[in-house]
Parts: C-alpha cells; structure tokens; sequence
C-alpha cells in the first residue's frame, strides 16, 4: 500500500491581527472539509488519512492549531456503516 503527503502552505502578512484569526478559522474548516473527504474517499481502508495543522512564525516557532476535523470523520459513517459520536470537549469550531 503506499503512502503520500501533500502539504499546504499559507503565508500571511497583515498589520492587524484579526487578520491571522480570521486565516487560522479558515484552516480549521478546510482541515475539516479536506479530511472528510480523505474519509469518503479512503472507504473501507484500515488506514484512514491523519492531519494536522499548525501556524509558524520567528517568534512563536510552531505552534498546533486544534481543528474539528476529527469530529467530521465521526459523522462520516465508519467502515462498517455505524455512525460514530464524537466527544463534545474535542469540537473546536
């Protein structure tokens, strides 16, 4: 079975930091939409997809950003068709 990694990356420059809020609430849904469709996409396959998503700068270095991408997977039914409810304390958005 193989394996690949794509990555992407967003670079922001902005003055006011409501700005670099605004991006990582972005993310956070892109995370979700992107791994939800990794799941469909993956079907019964014991390896599901993993992601992760992160912010990096020079002063805070990286830093993990919590996403809900888990809690969409647990909507989207499990291999063998049973739905599977998340944990309300991992949701972040």
């Amino acid at each position: 079975m193989a394996q690949k990694e794509f990555t992407m990356q967003v670079r922001v420059v902005a003055d006011n930091p409501e700005v670099f809020d605004t991006v990582k609430k972005l993310m956070q849904k892109a995370c979700q939409e992107v791994y939800a469709l990794t799941l469909i996409l993956a079907g019964s396959s014991q390896n599901k997809a993993d992601i992760k998503l992160f912010s990096d700068d020079f002063i805070e270095g990286q830093q993990d950003i919590e996403h809900a991408a888990k809690d969409v997977g647990d909507l989207v039914a499990s291999a063998d068709g049973t739905p599977v409810v998340a944990d309300e304390e991992d949701k972040v958005l």
